[in-house]
Parts: C-alpha cells; sequence; structure tokens
C-alpha cells in the first residue's frame, strides 16, 4: 500500500472525529471553564480549602479516608474518600505537607453515590484529608495519616 496513501486516510479519519466532536457539542473551552487555578497554585491548605469548598468551618465526621498507613512509594499512593451524607455535591482531597496541598477536586450529579478513589503523591509523612461538601453548603471532612517510607526501608 502506499505510504501516502495510508497518511491521506489517518487524517481524513482524524478530522473526521474531530469535526462530529465538535458538531456534538464537545468542547476544551467548556471542560476548562470551572478550573478552580486559584486553589490548585495555593501553598497554604487553609486557603486552598477554603477557595475550593467556601469559607465556612468543617466538621470532622461523615467523612472516611482510606489511604495506607505505610507508604513504601511516596509517588503514587491510592487514597479513596467516600461518606454517608446525602446530597453531596462536592468532594476534594488535601495534602497538608505537599508544595501544593490540594491534590483533587470532584464535583457530583445528583444521585452520584459520594465515593472518589485517586492515586496521589506524597512528599512526606502527613495527613490526608477529605472534604465533602453538600448541596446546603456545610463541609465535612475526614482525615488519615500516611507514613512515607525512602526507598521502603520504614524510615
Amino acid at each position: 500500500m502506499d505510504p501516502h496513501r495510508r497518511l491521506v486516510l489517518k487524517g481524513t479519519g482524524s478530522l473526521s472525529v474531530l469535526g462530529l466532536a465538535l458538531a456534538a457539542g464537545f468542547s476544551p473551552q467548556k471542560a476548562l471553564a470551572a478550573w478552580p487555578s486559584g486553589a490548585f497554585a495555593t501553598r497554604n491548605p487553609k486557603e486552598a480549602v477554603t477557595r475550593v469548598e467556601g469559607g465556612s468551618a468543617i466538621e470532622m465526621a461523615h467523612v472516611t479516608v482510606t489511604a495506607p498507613r505505610l507508604a513504601e512509594n511516596g509517588a503514587v499512593v491510592p487514597v479513596s474518600v467516600e461518606s454517608d451524607l446525602p446530597n453531596v455535591v462536592s468532594m476534594a482531597v488535601f495534602a497538608e505537607e505537599n508544595p501544593f496541598p490540594l491534590a483533587s477536586e470532584f464535583e457530583l450529579r445528583p444521585g452520584v453515590l459520594p465515593f472518589v478513589s485517586t492515586r496521589m503523591r506524597l512528599a512526606k509523612t502527613q495527613q490526608i484529608m477529605g472534604v465533602v461538601k453538600t448541596a446546603d453548603g456545610k463541609l465535612y471532612g475526614g482525615k488519615r495519616l500516611v507514613k512515607v517510607t525512602i526507598g521502603g526501608c520504614g524510615g
């Protein structure tokens, strides 16, 4: 098969898919419109929580943070946050001792179970905090201490 013909077919196929996506309403601007860049850029954990979830006080209840007590590799630590509250609209995960404390933020649609799972990088041994916001604006949180070892030596 002629290599130029193959290149033309690939290009035509790619343009077709792109055209269908744009016609269906998929737009990069829409996906990035609500990006909380200020919250991800701040280095102060309390300020990051305020920028993401608002300024109300956090009640430390109804949220379970699951993570290993000992992480031999701080580069990839599995973390999940779940809640037993109804009407959860958003969930966020914070690593208080990281240079940028906000690790991830999730907005939930009505009817979605309040559970998120992710992997994150931890700079050192620290508290992981999950914060849940309900439809009435109240904040609930939970914490978990994760000990990060260097090279798996337990130090």
